[in-house]
């Protein structure tokens, strides 16, 4: 018997359609949706702790964010390049997306 493995949506690397629900939800046309999507798989993202900024996974800064504070890093930088999430109320930690590949070859 194949044992069935739990699924959690929270942590998936995929565009949900949870997310277009959610981004939807927050005033994103229809139209938005493709920019959003690709956006969603080419940012890049750093963590920035006020000394040094390193790049890391997507999935790293989905589980440091939680879904919700990730995408709307990723609403912000798919149409203005960059933006920056705190991962703490403090603020001494913060994960930075950079969408700057997209303005490179318009």
């Amino acid at each position: 018997m194949v044992k069935k493995v739990e699924y959690n949506n929270n942590l998936s690397l995929h565009f949900l359609r949870a997310d277009k629900k959610l981004l939807l939800s927050w005033g994103h046309p229809e139209s938005d949706l493709e920019q959003l999507e690709y956006a969603f798989y080419h940012a890049q993202c750093f963590c920035y702790n006020g000394e040094c900024e390193v790049r890391i996974p997507r999935g790293v800064a989905l589980e440091r964010l939680g879904r919700e504070k990730f995408m709307s890093g990723i609403s912000r930088c798919a149409f203005h390049g960059t933006a920056s999430r705190s991962i703490d109320d403090e603020g001494a930690e913060s994960i930075m997306f950079d969408f700057m590949e997209l303005y490179k070859n318009l």
